[in-house]
């Protein structure tokens, strides 16, 4: 039986979304739910006032996806060259530290030109 997604829940999957430790189809399993609730939810198709980590409402904004996908991509190459899970993480946590400053600083740049 499929469990009802909850404003809490769908608040604790933008977040774990966000980190981009687990996927959505692991997100399924451990809600209990479609992989397609979960992609609904990232979309912005579900639960769309729910506040993203940045603040943002809606789809999670594309330069996160892009970031989320190249460290993807940088896990998988790391596992290929023998690099442990820990060691991966720690990479991933730096370079969410990074594009954390990055965001801020785009949106500080943001308000004093008002784009």
């Amino acid at each position: 039986m499929e469990a009802i997604v909850t404003e809490e829940h769908a608040k604790e999957i933008k977040d774990l979304l966000w980190q981009g430790a687990i996927t959505q189809k692991e997100l399924a399993v451990r809600f209990s739910t479609h992989q397609s609730v979960i992609s609904n939810i990232q979309n912005g198709r579900l639960f769309s006032l729910t506040e993203w980590p940045d603040g943002s409402f809606g789809a999670m904004n594309v330069s996160r996806k892009r970031v989320l996908i190249a460290l993807r991509r940088q896990s998988a190459a790391y596992k290929s060259h023998g690099a442990t899970d820990p060691e991966i993480l720690e990479i991933a946590g730096e370079v969410s530290r990074r594009l954390a400053k990055t965001e801020e600083e785009e949106k500080h740049l943001a308000e004093l030109t008002g784009d």
